[in-house]
């Protein structure tokens, strides 16, 4: 079918319709690269696909897909030897969830979803990745403490001295001497260290490093000298804490890349499933029913009504060419029932 007669059939409005019902980019961009097919075979195997989706839909009330982000060009960098965000491997999480939970909803021997259980067993879940994922982030640039031993026990180490510096510094601005030197008795933090807001006239009372100050230059936040050593040591452990957290997602990295051919095989057959699931969603939603294909060069549509017509307004009609003849006039005045009825068919 060439381009012309695609555009003047308005195919692209029937695609976005069917792209409209998909759950995820990988899915639209199948929907949108759909063209009408040559081969009965293959003809017949998408209207069963969409017939099978249809049943799924009506039996489960929903598809057993959910969203998932296409993830294959994240995957292809870890093959490289990129190392990916907290956010990039929760996202690839979720992908692996996607593709155990339909593999187990859709692998049956229901013989109405031969086809659909024929590419849900093409699925390859792997638990103890998605598990592991699972366990070790939280969310946005957040690493869970029992992504590693070694990360808890910094993490412990980094509370510990928190508290330290923390009971120390209380006790300090507390003290009737201090207090009269401060802006206001409270700690704050400053380029990662714990500082107290000092009166610029006052600097001198309160030895310590100076890490910032106010815009009007009026208060100085100042870590009292006293608090350096422990500072340090808290600087020491955070250090240590961003080191484990690479060698983390480094690990992590390095599976997904082990991992590379499996998960973008699955995202693959997500993304049919998702096409196919569409399928079924527009026909339920335009209360579509499977025609029987033929390959003679005959057709007969019974009240077939035109798809981009609402159904509420749109006129169905009968028509069947081919068989005892093989030419149709339709005529009439210019009310664009011709032109329906043509685009109709087509």
């Amino acid at each position: 079918m060439n381009e012309r007669a695609i555009r003047v059939l308005e195919f692209n409005k029937i695609k976005d319709m069917l792209a409209s019902f998909a759950m995820t980019e990988a899915g639209q961009q199948q929907c949108q690269s759909l063209l009408p097919m040559m081969r009965l075979d293959a003809v017949e195997r998408g209207q069963q696909e969409t017939e099978e989706a249809m049943y799924v839909l009506n039996y489960r009330g929903d598809s057993p897909l959910s969203f998932f982000t296409d993830v294959r060009p994240y995957v292809d960098k870890a093959t490289k030897g990129a190392v990916l965000s907290p956010r990039i491997l929760l996202d690839i999480g979720v992908t692996l969830q996607a593709t155990r939970v339909v593999r187990s909803a859709l692998q049956t021997d229901n013989e109405y979803m031969s086809l659909l259980s024929s590419y849900a067993s093409r699925l390859q879940p792997i638990r103890s990745l998605e598990n592991d994922i699972r366990e070790s982030f939280l969310g946005d640039d957040q690493v869970a403490d029992q992504a590693s031993s070694e990360l808890a026990s910094i993490r412990r180490q980094i509370r510990l001295c928190n508290e330290r510096v923390r009971d120390k510094l209380n006790a300090l601005i507390h003290q009737p001497a201090y207090a009269k030197y401060l802006q206001e008795p409270i700690i704050t933090v400053r380029n990662g260290r714990y500082v107290i807001p000092v009166r610029q006239e006052f600097r001198q009372n309160i030895p310590g490093l100076v890490h910032d100050q106010s815009s009007s230059g009026a208060t100085l936040f100042i870590e009292p000298m006293a608090l350096v050593e422990l500072g340090n040591e808290l600087k020491q452990w955070t250090a240590k804490e961003e080191q484990e957290i690479e060698r983390i997602l480094a690990a992590f990295s390095a599976l997904i890349g082990d991992s590379a051919d499996v998960i973008e095989y699955n995202i693959e057959t997500l993304a049919q499933l998702d096409f196919i699931f569409a399928k079924g969603k527009l026909a339920r939603d335009m209360d579509a029913v499977r025609p029987k294909m033929n390959d003679k060069q005959f057709i007969k549509l019974i009240k077939v009504r035109h798809p981009l017509i609402p159904k509420e307004t749109v006129v169905p009609c009968d028509l069947w060419l081919g068989g005892d003849f093989t030419t149709l006039i339709i005529t009439g005045p210019n009310t664009g029932g011709k032109t329906v009825t043509l685009k109709t068919v087509g």
